[in-house]
């Protein structure tokens, strides 16, 4: 009988709004990413070029890495640890680095702004080119 009754009180104060979390979601110990510096945007750049951002650490605790992803801008594409560009979403782990790559616009004047997703975390990179010439 006491088995019982300490079964149901362990069940009620599970239900109950405690303040304990039974079952955190993260419960590895992982952390958001987090990136040692900013991406500089590059201006007064000639139209229609490929350009290349400064490289960028990212750090945190996650054991299984972050899913790394681009968006917006002209042909948006990143590199791990100086490897190949790609525009295909994968993962990078703490303390591997990203260089981001993008077209300038074919366009004076005018701001291309690629996304960068990692994880949760976004950070932005503009390419802007320059003015037209008299």
């Amino acid at each position: 009988m006491k088995w019982i009754i300490a079964t149901v009180t362990v069940l009620m104060l599970a239900g109950c709004g405690s303040g304990v979390e039974w079952f955190p979601e993260n419960s590895g110990g992982e952390s958001a990413p987090t990136f040692s510096a900013n991406f500089t945007d590059l201006t007064d750049k000639v139209i229609n070029t490929q350009y290349q951002s400064n490289q960028v650490t990212v750090t945190g605790t996650n054991a299984v890495g972050w899913t790394v992803s681009v968006s917006g801008g002209l042909s948006p594409m990143f590199s791990i640890n100086n490897g190949t560009y790609t525009n295909t979403p994968t993962t990078i782990l703490p303390n591997q680095s990203l260089t981001l790559q993008q077209q300038s616009s074919p366009n004076a004047s005018t701001i291309s702004t690629m996304t960068l997703t990692v994880g949760t975390a976004t950070r932005s990179w503009s390419v802007t080119t320059a003015a037209p010439t008299q």
